[in-house]
């Protein structure tokens, strides 16, 4: 990255929020196209009750016989991986990854950003620093009560 980078690190938080605005600009512009929730729901529904029809040709006779309607099993498991995939029901894919040899990933930072994580750091040392000095020490004196150390 450039000197001049001003790329941050999100917070979950964050990146929760872009993901909703992302997903809400996606479903607007879906609406937009036609391709509306009611339309999408009757094509996936035909596809999970898809059936189809085989032909063949005899040999001796040359002439076509037509099997009765079957269940397309492909088809409905190809509807129900696109309602699955559609409508955001699949649990998060989770990748680890590694550097060469599996060690750690080397990243190449900007002065800048290298800034920024030492400051994060020192910010984050500072809290913890602040949380464990309000974490009162209670000790039982003899009475059974508890007393503040």
């Amino acid at each position: 990255m450039a000197a001049d980078s001003t790329h941050y690190p999100m917070t979950p938080q964050e990146a929760e929020e872009v993901r909703q605005r992302l997903r809400a600009a996606l479903l607007a512009e879906r609406e937009e196209q036609g391709l509306t929730d009611k339309k999408l729901t009757l094509r996936l529904k035909q596809g999970l009750n898809a059936h189809s029809i085989r032909a063949q040709i005899s040999k001796k006779t040359g002439n076509w016989s037509y099997s009765k309607q079957l269940i397309d099993n492909t088809t409905r498991l190809k509807a129900l991986d696109m309602a699955l995939t559609v409508y955001d029901l699949y649990p998060a894919q989770r990748r680890e990854l590694s550097g060469p040899g599996g060690g750690n990933i080397p990243i190449q930072a900007s002065p800048d950003e290298l800034a920024f994580a030492k400051h994060f750091a020192i910010e984050q040392a500072k809290i913890e620093k602040a949380k464990s000095q309000k974490k009162v020490k209670r000790k039982k004196n003899g009475s059974g009560r508890t007393t503040n150390a």
